[in-house]
């Protein structure tokens, strides 16, 4: 949920409330503490795009472990919401018809 502090306890309270995420996981934090390889290039001496765009890959990694890009840290996780319920308490009056 994206916010001030402020409007989001205006909307929904402060006290405990029960949520339900449905989404997906984006990254997993890195244990890794080997910098990565950053020689991308063939036998021939031609760029490899695919040892490069993982040599970049790797180094973003390695920049979110030690903290320095917004990546989770290990052994946390990061998730995309695709959606967010919250439980609406029924009061005590019944409904006419129930």
């Amino acid at each position: 949920m994206d916010g001030e502090a402020d409007i989001l306890f205006a909307r929904y309270g402060a006290g405990q409330q029960e949520w339900t995420v449905v989404g997906s996981i984006g990254s997993y934090g890195t244990k890794e503490t080997v910098l990565p390889d950053m020689d991308f290039t063939d036998a021939d001496g031609k760029l490899n795009r695919a040892k490069f765009a993982e040599a970049m890959n790797a180094q973003m990694r390695n920049l979110g472990r030690l903290g320095f890009i917004d990546l989770p840290q290990h052994p946390g996780f990061s998730l995309i919401p695709l959606a967010i319920y919250r439980s609406i308490a029924r009061s005590g009056v019944v409904a006419l018809g129930e």
